[in-house]
C-alpha cells in the first residue's frame, strides 16, 4: 500500500450496545490514498471465517456508513 495511510479503530461498543441480547461492537478503518479498503476488509472477514461460525457471530461491512450506530 505505498503512498497510503490506514488506521485501523476499535473494536469498540457500538452507541446501541445490545439489541434482541446481542452485544454490538464496531470497528472503523480510516485511510487516506489509493488503498484498496473494500478488498482488505473481505480478507479480514474471510480470516475471521470459521472464528465467526464457530461462536456464531454476526460481521457485516459498510464500506460507506452514513450513520455510525
Amino acid at each position: 500500500m505505498s503512498g497510503s495511510e490506514l488506521e485501523v479503530l476499535g473494536p469498540v461498543a457500538s452507541p446501541i450496545s445490545r439489541i434482541k441480547d446481542r452485544y454490538r461492537f464496531q470497528c472503523m478503518i480510516k485511510y487516506r490514498g489509493d488503498a484498496d479498503v473494500s478488498a482488505l476488509a473481505q480478507r479480514g472477514a474471510a480470516i475471521l471465517d470459521e472464528t465467526v461460525k464457530q461462536h456464531k457471530l454476526t460481521v457485516s461491512i459498510d464500506v460507506d456508513p452514513q450513520l455510525l450506530m
